[in-house]
């Protein structure tokens, strides 16, 4: 994995969430939108199956308790 294979632009975030209906913390949590396992290796969101490698299971896990302190955008030199 390449370091530019993680970074997001923002017109590729708004793209997504225009597609996909997805408006991160400003909708407000779901219930049952999103599982994940354990290790993070297995992951659930909208209903949406994922299986994740070690480095993107950390990547998700990150951003999954970023999200539950109400800060769902990070950079990634911070982490």
């Amino acid at each position: 994995m390449r370091q530019r294979d993680l970074f997001l632009r923002r017109e590729e975030r708004d793209r997504f969430e225009a597609e996909t209906g997805f408006a991160g913390a400003a909708a407000g949590p779901r219930p049952g939108a999103f599982h994940a396992s354990a290790d993070y290796q297995d992951v659930r969101c909208n209903g949406q199956h994922f299986r994740l490698g070690a480095i993107q299971a950390q990547v998700v896990r990150a951003l999954h308790e970023a999200a539950g302190r109400s800060e769902p955008w990070q950079s990634g030199k911070a982490n």
